[in-house]
């Protein structure tokens, strides 16, 4: 099956981020961080993540998504690093939305596994900028194994490709499985951080059209 692809519009993010509180909620990193045990954590991170999808929209982010019959089926959000950010964005972020957003899902949080795993998420510095950072692909379960996100990374792997300015695609995953399938696809495994608990796989997929500025 041949699935189009299409940037999410401003007025897609309810359901984008519906689906995004879905998946997510047993994706093997997220569940840690987050206590989906209680009823309200879904309806907050689908918050967060709306607020989140309407800063990445205006920064000028790559949001993604399959559509069918206007109910999307999977979605990927691709943020540009190593761009300047104007004062104005960075007041929008930090004390807009974004920070209201943050501050909604502290109470279901899960703090200590949070803190400890805070210094794993930060990027590697080797890594070569400007790089596209792959920070989430979820595809709806009942459409999981139909090509939806397979559909969704090649997209994604065209448009590095089109732009030479780009170093290529960084990404994070919490399984060995999903590790394995991104290898697969090229992404090289570049190290292993995280804890016994809560292992992250780190991943880079290099542009071979990439020509540094200078």
């Amino acid at each position: 099956m041949v699935y189009e692809i299409v940037p999410v519009k401003k007025e897609e993010l309810h359901s984008v981020a519906q689906l995004l509180a879905e998946v997510f909620s047993g994706e093997a990193i997220t569940s840690q961080l987050f206590d989906f045990s209680r009823e309200d954590t879904k309806d907050r991170f689908a918050r967060m993540t709306h607020l989140r999808g309407a800063y990445y929209l205006r920064a000028g982010h790559l949001l993604l998504s399959v559509f069918h019959q206007g109910t999307p089926l999977g979605v990927a959000i691709v943020k540009r690093t190593g761009n300047a950010i104007s004062v104005r964005e960075r007041l929008f972020r930090w004390y807009g939305p974004l920070l209201r957003g943050m501050f909604s899902l502290v109470p279901v949080m899960r703090l200590r596994t949070y803190l400890s795993l805070w210094p794993h998420f930060l990027h590697p510095r080797h890594l070569t900028k400007p790089y596209w950072y792959l920070e989430a692909l979820a595809v709806d379960p009942s459409w999981q194994g139909k090509g939806v996100g397979s559909a969704l990374l090649e997209d994604i792997r065209e448009r590095m490709h089109s732009d030479a300015s780009v170093s290529g695609i960084f990404l994070e995953t919490g399984t060995e499985e999903n590790s394995a399938l991104y290898e697969k696809r090229g992404y090289i495994c570049i190290e292993k951080k995280g804890t016994a608990r809560v292992p992250v796989y780190r991943h880079f997929l290099v542009n071979p059209s990439f020509r540094p500025e200078g």
